[in-house]
């Protein structure tokens, strides 16, 4: 869809391209030195080299784990963690369905089934993928005057039990093991952990309910999506969210921002307008959700089936483009081309070398502010960029000491030891300004392990569900692992689930690329490979 919306502007243009770069010295010059490298002694023996470690990989208990079985199963759907869960989740559903079916108003009639039936013949619009979409529509728009956390909790308790209900009623269990995988499970086990290692474990369980909230919403979408026309849904709520809030940021610009300095170094960006932050608190928090939402939000416009339609969605995604411009979040700029490289990458490779030439042409008709902006990166001058090096250096040495049991969950439990290590530049930091970090030093090494673990096989399963995934559900899978691969840079700068809104959207999208992966091993019957 997206090769083809650029070659009706630029007919011919890439053919051209492609002929000019083959003929070119430098291609030949790369194909020689490419040939001379592949006959080496040192290509074979890297290769063998690599076959040895790749097969150990794969026939170790870890790899047996990501790989899964030949079936699609996975190695541990009989796992007796499994068979206990899944016995609990269908042991609710028959509670629930026969407290369903006690009589209120006659034999004949019942509490759960009488309620039900009439809400759904008024309301047929109101079905559970509208509510879910709803709940994360104001959780993503709620402006942050109002908003709070914990609200968060309480959405994700109340789309849980919405599940449970409309899964008794359809007799069929909310949610099994095998759909939510291992990964995530040790990783909620290593939250667990978190809070029984905490010296204040008021602060930790106050951060865990933030972590809770968040594996809530990832299995509600995971349990609910079992169609595409559900994920298509979903998708334009969060399409909605983010235009919606860069309409927000963007009438900010207008207003007028006030230069925080607490956000800025303002001798090394002189001239820099102050930086919008939407519905959020901070201009780096807005800019992460535009990174998490941008692609999803774009293969929703792409697949849109009626033309004019899909033109004026296109269109509005202008805007959180724009919004993150006036971010100036760095790491967010650098995230959000790494995202749009790989969503190229997997819709059609031949797109990129034009992608970046225009990137690159681009670049000199920007802002003078948002090059200054540019030109800061990884600059010793920007006070943020040292800040952040010495507060590495001394998370560094906590994990020398705290690093296999970790310190548990919170800044009330990250400060005090951050003290008795930190350098005096960097005192007063509530983090570690690095996700891999911050979840190490809180989790422990179960933390860090479980938490890339799920996060890489959420990637392989997304690449591997693309080879038998239709068209609107392969261009969402790309969307996702995409976002996932820019914020992989983001997450190495900054702590981006200090922020727990971030964290939210992060596990909402890997709980859609699940149920999309989902979709691609047993796909229903309305799925259709039209755009």
């Amino acid at each position: 869809m997206i090769t083809h919306l650029v070659l009706t502007v630029f007919p011919g243009w890439m053919d051209r391209l492609d002929g000019l770069f083959r003929e070119s010295m430098l291609c030949r010059l790369l194909t020689w030195l490419w040939r001379q490298f592949t006959g080496s002694l040192l290509f074979r023996a890297s290769r063998a080299v690599y076959r040895r470690v790749r097969a150990l990989c794969l026939n170790s208990a870890a790899g047996h784990v990501l790989a899964g079985r030949e079936d699609g199963s996975s190695p541990y759907d009989g796992s007796l963690v499994a068979a206990l869960f899944d016995a609990a989740m269908g042991g609710i559903t028959r509670v629930l369905r026969w407290i369903g079916a006690l009589p209120l108003w006659g034999a004949d009639r019942s509490a759960l089934a009488g309620l039900c039936r009439r809400a759904l013949d008024r309301f047929r619009w109101l079905d559970f993928e509208f509510l879910s979409g709803s709940v994360i529509l104001v959780m993503l728009l709620c402006p942050s005057q109002i908003w709070h956390n914990i609200y968060a909790l309480g959405m994700g308790l109340f789309l849980l039990a919405a599940l449970l209900i409309l899964a008794a009623a359809q007799n069929r269990p909310a949610l099994r093991f095998a759909s939510l995988g291992l990964p995530l499970a040790a990783f909620v086990i290593a939250a667990v952990v978190g809070v029984a290692v905490a010296a204040d474990k008021g602060e930790a369980v106050r951060v865990f309910c933030f972590f809770l909230a968040s594996f809530l919403f990832c299995a509600v979408l995971i349990g609910s999506v079992d169609s595409e026309a559900k994920l298509r849904k979903l998708l334009a709520f969060l399409y909605l969210a983010a235009v919606a809030a860069a309409a927000v940021a963007i009438l900010q610009r207008i207003q007028g921002v006030p230069v925080s300095a607490s956000l800025t170094d303002l001798s090394a960006n002189a001239g820099m307008p102050g930086r919008v932050y939407s519905v959020y608190e901070n201009p780096n928090n807005y800019a992460e959700i535009i990174v998490l939402l941008f692609p999803a939000s774009t293969a929703w416009a792409v697949t849109l089936k009626d033309r004019h339609m899909r033109v004026y969605a296109l269109a509005g995604l202008l805007l959180p483009v724009a919004a993150l411009l006036m971010t100036y979040s760095r790491g967010c700029w650098i995230s959000f081309a790494l995202a749009a490289v790989v969503f190229l990458y997997f819709c059609d490779k031949r797109v990129i070398p034009a992608f970046l030439l225009i990137g690159l042409l681009a670049i000199p008709l920007l802002p003078s502010t948002i090059l200054n902006r540019i030109l800061t990166i990884g600059s010793t001058a920007d006070s943020s960029n040292m800040y952040r090096i010495y507060i590495w250096d001394a998370v560094m040495d906590m994990l020398r000491r705290y690093g296999l049991i970790g310190i548990g969950l919170g800044p009330g439990n990250f400060r005090p030891i951050y003290l008795l290590f930190c350098n005096p530049l960097a005192e007063p930091a509530p983090h570690s300004h690095m996700v891999y970090l911050e979840v190490w030093i809180e989790m422990g090494l179960l933390g860090i392990v479980s938490y890339l673990a799920y996060y890489l096989a959420t990637l392989r399963s997304a690449v591997k569900g693309m080879a038998s995934a239709s068209k609107t559900v392969r261009l969402f899978l790309a969307a996702g692992v995409s976002s996932l691969a820019g914020m992989i840079f983001e997450s190495a700068a900054e702590y981006i689930w200090y922020y727990p809104r971030v964290m939210f959207c992060f596990f909402i999208l890997t709980g859609l690329i699940a149920a999309a992966v989902n979709l691609t091993k047993a796909r229903p019957a309305d799925v259709s490979d039209e755009p």
